[in-house]
């Protein structure tokens, strides 16, 4: 199996090089560039495991202080975040079992939704919970879990659509050329099938903006208590009302003066 890597994308504008094994960070606020979001409150990356002196630094430049790893346990525990002394981590896992290696990346995300609603929820929860000290949500790219919980907070926080599609869209050229070599490697020890690789590659390293926006459009179509998408699917599997209202108070900056 030819698992030779390409060259990457430019990374795009808005978002940092990598340094010192700190990736595809940025701020969620400044990424979707929407007028009045609060920036400086919710921060994405990838892996925090291989932080050096400058990633260390960058972090905590940002004002990062706690960390949400969506990460199962066993990755968490073979490859620990290195953060900041003082620095919270949870670890919120979503899929609570096996980890998809090559299944098309639409069945995971609607796996996701559909079979992982408490824990997604749980996970949102941990985020509003620690917005006004600066939160940072990462999985292993900073990509697809990362992605649909970072999508859940700002849609039902108001934040538009295709803003969040967007900034989601900015993860595949984010991703260094260790990291895609990494995961090509680890994949190529897996996969003979060439079809299966390109769908495994696809989804490990790919972020197709119709994905994300075909799984906030079905979510749109709920309704509960009186909200409608991403905040009804919240509340109907367990957010609380007081930390949607958090969510929004804090990220729109209602009553709070724009960062």
């Amino acid at each position: 199996m030819n698992t030779e890597l390409l060259p990457g994308p430019q990374a795009p504008a808005g978002v940092p090089p990598s340094v010192g094994g700190l990736f595809n960070f940025r701020d969620t606020a400044a990424g979707t560039g929407t007028p009045g979001l609060r920036r400086g409150l919710l921060f994405r990356s990838g892996a925090l495991n291989n932080l050096d002196a400058a990633g260390l630094a960058g972090l905590a430049a940002a004002g990062v202080a706690t960390v949400v790893d969506l990460r199962e346990p066993g990755e968490a525990a073979s490859a620990p975040d290195n953060v900041p002394a003082g620095t919270k981590v949870l670890n919120v896992p979503l899929y609570r079992g096996s980890i998809p290696v090559s299944e098309p990346i639409e069945t995971v995300y609607r796996h996701l939704l559909q079979n992982c609603a408490q824990a997604i929820t749980s996970a949102v929860g941990a985020v509003i919970r620690n917005l006004d000290g600066g939160v940072l949500v990462h999985c292993a790219a900073g990509k697809d879990r990362t992605g649909l919980v970072i999508a859940l907070v700002l849609d039902a926080a108001g934040a538009p659509r295709s803003a969040i599609v967007e900034d989601y869209s900015r993860t595949e050229s984010a991703l260094p050329d260790s990291f895609r070599h990494a995961v090509l490697a680890r994949l190529g020890g897996l996969i003979t099938d060439s079809e299966e690789m390109a769908t495994a590659v696809r989804l490990h390293l790919a972020s197709p903006p119709e994905i994300l926006d075909s799984a906030l459009q079905d979510l749109a179509a709920q309704s509960f208590e009186g909200e409608t998408g991403s905040a009804a699917y919240l509340l109907r599997h367990g957010l609380g009302r007081d930390l949607l209202d958090c969510a929004r108070v804090l990220l729109h900056g209602s009553g709070l003066p724009a960062a």
